[in-house]
């Protein structure tokens, strides 16, 4: 890469949606998410779903399988999902996916130099976690939703929508 284009680079702007889970800042690019809901009805479980897959949601006509980020952040479970639930949507391929967190704060807008990536140990081992913005005192974890999805493994999701369709749905959304 010339200097030009590095000098552009550092100064290009990267937009994540900012949220808390499990009492830690995490970050997800704006590009991957679709909507964020409160649930208004609980996330029901699902049986026989892959284990990171808390339940399902029916979000206006549409199941919706909703992963637990603390079998990728290295976190406790949060409780059981009340009234209320923020939960971010992604779509994937022809299918969305949500992610239950605690809060949403806010759209971030950083400098990609504000990103780091470039040290090992903040690598994550299967590529859930791409870099780590500093905002004035604040460290975010920036996640690649989609990194998780394709770790759950598209079968498992698309069987989850398939035969929750096809069972009574919940309410929610």
């Amino acid at each position: 890469m010339n200097t030009a284009d590095q000098t552009k680079k550092d100064h290009e702007i990267v937009e994540f949606v900012e949220f808390t889970f499990d009492q830690s800042q995490y970050g997800v690019s704006v590009d991957q998410v679709s909507e964020i809901i409160m649930c208004r009805d609980t996330i029901v479980p699902f049986p026989d779903a892959a284990e990171s897959i808390t339940g399902v949601i029916n979000l206006r006509g549409t199941i919706v399988p909703i992963v637990d980020l603390s079998f990728y952040v290295n976190s406790q479970k949060l409780g059981a999902a009340a009234n209320g639930a923020l939960i971010i949507i992604i779509e994937y391929e022809t299918f969305l996916v949500g992610f239950r967190v605690n809060a949403v704060s806010c759209i971030q807008r950083v400098v990609a130099q504000a990103i780091d990536t470039t040290y090992e140990q903040i690598q994550s081992k299967h590529g859930y976690a791409y870099g780590v913005a500093r905002i004035d005192e604040k460290i975010i974890f920036l996640l690649d939703f989609v990194a998780i999805v394709e770790a759950i493994g598209m079968t498992k999701i698309k069987n989850i929508k398939k035969n929750a369709t096809e069972n009574e749905s919940p309410n929610a959304g």
